[in-house]
């Protein structure tokens, strides 16, 4: 993808309107249609695409796409029964008789189960002995339980942790396919009338070097924030920092340099994808971490389809509110004139950071390694304060 936000752009600013930028040439039909070149390689590129999944892409095998198959294999659960990390309870889940490991001197379970000295009384039970046994047959007794009864598409698809990252994800969709559009008309719209005044390769180079900063942001700063921070930090902090970014573009032109404002665009593209990769790759890390293995493809399906609904209407509602904005019969609606667009794109940011709040924090992991019911809970009821907090300080009074 970053790659592919490289190349793009410069590919098709230098392929648009070929007889005004290599006059000379018979370009035919391409002269009549200025924009048909880009778009036939575009869709030459499309088929050969089309070819090599039909004939070379090979479909994978179940067991490696499907992690409950693993999840729930009695090695696992024995595992996740286990008292201590590290160290299975049971060395072999088929055999009947097991042996216990011998605890390592010097750890918690190495305590004598009596005082030096004093005889021990073989009819007293071990109170560790216990306390690991119970641990052990509760946590069976919850995988079996999670095994005999597990949820239906339906009861996934609505819970709380799905809706609010797929809500998150659509909304995100249509903040940048909105921003995708409407620049590159920003961009090419005279500076009279607020725009930069690009031509179509000045706006596929800017547009290319803002890919560089994709690819590198995705290659080397993003896996590192993961490490560092929580996805819903990297998410809400994102929606914070990109949207003074969307608001600021209809006003560069007020630089009045052209010089000082072929630095400023290509530097606020730059940082835009530099924020943006990372808030998107948070987005989709929540949305797998929403919903079981056994339901990931269903529930990715449906987020793609809302992401699709939102990037097939977003450009049609930008172009229309873009129109009439600059329009002088509708100029009394806009009064921000041609900036509205990219204004109500920072508003949405806005409240998708206020959306964010209702996400539960429990789904930092995936759902294999979330804690507790009654924990999450817990966390939820938090996360319920912080949102109606947030909602309260942003309402006027």
């Amino acid at each position: 993808w970053g790659l592919g936000c490289v190349f793009a752009p410069m590919a098709g600013g230098l392929l648009s309107r070929p007889a005004i930028q290599y006059p000379g040439i018979p370009w035919g039909i391409f002269e009549t249609f200025p924009y048909l070149l880009p778009c036939c390689v575009a869709l030459l590129l499309q088929g050969v695409t089309v070819l090599l999944v039909i004939f070379l892409m090979v479909e994978p095998e179940n067991d490696s796409r499907s992690g409950s198959a693993l999840f729930k294999s009695p090695s696992s659960k024995a595992s996740l029964a286990s008292p201590r990390s590290g160290s299975p309870l049971l060395k072999d889940p088929e055999s009947p008789v097991q042996e216990l490991e011998s605890p390592v001197e010097g750890s918690v379970d190495a305590v004598p189960s009596w005082p030096p000295g004093r005889k021990a009384d073989p009819e007293a039970p071990d109170t560790a002995d216990t306390a690991a046994s119970v641990t052990a047959t509760a946590n069976f007794q919850r995988l079996e339980d999670e095994d005999a009864a597990p949820q239906s598409f339906r009861q996934v698809i609505l819970s709380r942790k799905c809706v609010t990252t797929m809500l998150a994800y659509g909304s995100l969709a249509l903040i940048y396919v909105v921003f995708e559009e409407m620049f590159p008309v920003l961009a090419a719209t005279p500076s009279s009338l607020g725009g930069l005044d690009y031509s179509s390769a000045q706006v596929g180079s800017c547009l290319s070097i803002a890919g560089i900063t994709l690819f590198l942001t995705t290659l080397l700063v993003t896996p590192l924030l993961l490490k560092g921070l929580k996805l819903l930090t990297i998410f809400r902090w994102h929606l914070l920092l990109v949207s003074p970014i969307f608001m600021g573009f209809p006003y560069i032109h007020l630089l009045g340099s052209p010089r000082l404002i072929n630095i400023v665009v290509p530097i606020a593209v730059s940082l835009k994808n530099f924020i943006g990769c990372n808030g998107f790759t948070a987005c989709l890390l929540l949305n797998t971490h929403s919903v079981p293995m056994s339901h990931l493809g269903a529930m990715n399906g449906a987020a793609q389809s809302l992401a699709a609904l939102s990037r097939g209407l977003g450009p049609g509602i930008a172009g229309l509110l873009w129109s009439m904005s600059i329009d002088p019969a509708w100029k009394p609606w806009f009064p921000f004139g041609h900036a509205t667009v990219f204004l109500a794109i920072g508003v949405l940011c806005w409240l998708t950071w206020l959306g964010a709040w209702c996400i539960p924090s429990s789904i930092q992991h995936p759902v294999e390694e979330q804690p507790a019911p009654a924990e999450a809970a817990a966390r939820d009821e938090d996360d319920n304060d912080k949102a109606r907090c947030c909602f309260l300080a942003c309402v006027p009074r």
